[in-house]
């Protein structure tokens, strides 16, 4: 259930938007809004092209959103996935949808205010049907609900209004956005074989329980037997980071290791502080392999500040007393537990720099309806936040897990996947995936290689 939104387009909200559209095209354009429209102008044109202005109907809860699908390619506005594009926000489209008058075009579709309510995540601001961990599940979402959870809404709109740019204004220059791949880890299991002796002895008979094959039995036992007899690097969550760097330098990849500085959890938190000398041996390897190191603030960090600050200051008190320094940090919310504007405040104030944890954990693909890196968006306080958000795109435990697709390391996975990366490329975004080191365990290598290669 949600309530209803209090919803506007501010000054501050356009000024996002300029910035967001200067980001994806390279160009300045101004936007003023009336009652009926939006008009975007370039310096030096007299024409100017008018978005409609439907603000007002994304004000009702997602659940009383209305929806539609434009079928652009009968209009001559060729999508680049498929023949058409969702169009949340109207039950009936105009047509055309897109039409010259005189010297300017106007839009017929409000992208702008479907892009804010997209971006700044209005539909999850005041929901308060959350799963167990006080997440917002993308089954409660109405890109879930309309199918459209495995399109990047709002690329695709942008790619509809750069196209008008170049019509009305051919002879200004548009940016050239390329495919980016993005691979992280999180450690939320840096040892398989960790703890007192009766969950050490536990999480192994898990292993031998979980092998799926005699092969990989006999592996797994010969790896206990090993670590039993002191060879620790023999544990195969440990290995499993080592594989993630082995492989994705084959392909020239830089890979982001998020690791939880402390304990703010029992139940959910591994109790290895990162400044354990464990810990510190795989935060030296990363670094001097030239990977990167963000901050995965541990599982009670969620709406707590003291929590979450003292997590930060853990992290860089650590990686600074081991000269270890860091321009820029990187950060992603444990178990994907993120309550907006509440958490993005959180990163903001506590100067977190860029952040990636806005992907549903249940279920892959765009929570943003973008594949695109941008400014997040308070709109309660409507502010724009100093933080970067690069969506997440594809997790593996949404995917494989039991408690959620069930999909298991197969196929249907795989094809699931290659989808989602493959729409990334068309729209010339970024294909962030997660995939933790315990998940080699799950999931063969190959089927990792493929996904980041």
């Amino acid at each position: 259930m949600e309530k209803e939104i209090k919803f506007k387009i501010t000054e501050n909200v356009i000024l996002w938007l300029e910035i967001i559209i200067q980001d994806r095209f390279g160009i300045d354009l101004t936007i003023k809004k009336t009652k009926s429209f939006f008009y975007l102008r370039h310096q030096g044109f007299r024409s100017c092209i008018l978005i409609k202005n439907d603000e007002t109907l994304f004000r009702q809860p997602s659940e009383s959103l209305p929806y539609s699908y434009w079928e652009s390619d009968s209009e001559g506005w060729k999508s680049k996935i498929e023949t058409g594009i969702p169009a949340p926000g109207y039950s009936k489209l105009e047509n055309p949808l897109i039409k010259k008058n005189d010297i300017n075009y106007i839009i017929n579709y409000d992208i702008l205010s479907m892009a804010y309510w997209m971006l700044s995540r209005i539909e999850e601001v005041n929901s308060i049907d959350l799963d167990f961990h006080g997440r917002f599940s993308a089954k409660l979402s109405h890109a879930f609900r309309y199918k459209y959870l495995d399109r990047p809404i709002v690329d695709e709109w942008l790619e509809i209004l750069g196209k008008v740019i170049r019509l009305i204004w051919p002879s200004v220059s548009l940016k050239e956005n390329s495919f980016s791949l993005v691979v992280t880890c999180d450690i939320d299991h840096p040892y398989a074989y960790y703890g007192n002796f009766k969950q050490v002895i536990k999480n192994m008979i898990f292993q031998l329980a979980n092998a799926g094959s005699s092969k990989l039995f006999i592996e797994r036992f010969l790896d206990i037997l090993l670590f039993v007899l002191g060879k620790k690097s023999r544990d195969p969550y440990r290995v499993g980071i080592k594989k993630i760097m082995d492989i994705n330098e084959k392909f020239g990849n830089k890979v982001t290791f998020y690791l939880i500085p402390e304990n703010t959890s029992s139940i959910y938190d591994p109790n290895m502080p990162i400044y354990d000398k464990r810990i510190m041996n795989i935060v030296r390897e990363v670094n001097s392999r030239g990977h990167r190191l963000g901050i995965h603030p541990g599982y009670s960090s969620l709406k707590n500040k003291k929590t979450f600050l003292n997590s930060v200051n853990v992290f860089k008190k650590t990686l600074s007393q081991n000269n270890i320094n860091i321009s820029s940090i990187y950060g992603r919310q444990h178990y994907l537990r993120w309550k907006h504007p509440n958490t993005a405040n959180l990163y903001s104030d506590c100067k977190i720099n860029f952040d990636s944890s806005l992907g549903y954990h249940d279920y892959p693909g765009f929570r943003c309806g973008t594949c695109f890196e941008y400014a997040l968006f308070d709109p309660k306080s409507d502010k724009i936040l100093d933080v970067i958000e690069s969506p997440l795109i594809f997790m593996d435990t949404s995917v494989f897990s039991k408690d959620y697709l069930n999909l298991g390391c197969s196929k249907e996975s795989f094809i699931l996947a290659k989808k989602l990366k493959d729409r990334c490329k068309l729209v010339s975004g970024n294909y962030t995936v997660l995939w933790h080191n315990s998940s080699f365990d799950s999931c063969t290598e190959d089927f990792y290689r493929d996904i980041i290669g």
